[in-house]
């Protein structure tokens, strides 16, 4: 079952971030941006994954997969993960780290060796999902 297609559960959090994002370019071209995601969080203690609903940042999962490498450096303090994956010669590494205590996000992607490599921080506050607006 899909992640996306699961009922909203206790294990769940959701998070609204405001990040600073550089996405530099192989040839040195820079785009800097102001992205506002909202990351969903799914922590078991056997599964973690960190997905944000913006296509501009990559998400991070412990699920294992065709050539994925996954370092999973969280504890009770931050959830930080690291994914490598490689489809057809090219390569994938992110990396998210959030601090639990101070909502502090960093984050950092490197597409196919340094062809474009974006980098990001800012800072997160936990939605309320018992308090539905609509």
């Amino acid at each position: 079952m899909s992640i996306y297609s699961r009922a909203f559960s206790q294990d769940d959090v959701k998070l609204t971030c405001n990040m600073n994002v550089i996405k530099t370019y192989r040839n040195g071209d820079k785009e800097v941006f102001n992205v506002r995601p909202i990351y969903e969080i799914y922590d078991t203690g056997r599964y973690l994954s960190i997905i944000p609903d913006t296509d501009r940042l990559a998400s991070v999962s412990t699920r294992t997969g065709d050539g994925r490498v996954i370092d999973n450096f969280s504890d009770k303090n931050k959830w930080a993960l690291y994914n490598k994956t490689e489809n057809n010669g090219r390569i994938m590494e992110v990396k998210i780290m959030i601090d639990r205590n101070t909502g502090r996000i960093v984050y950092s992607s490197n597409w196919n060796k340094d062809t474009i490599i974006t980098e990001g921080e800012g800072s997160c506050e936990k939605v309320d999902v018992s308090q539905k607006k609509f």
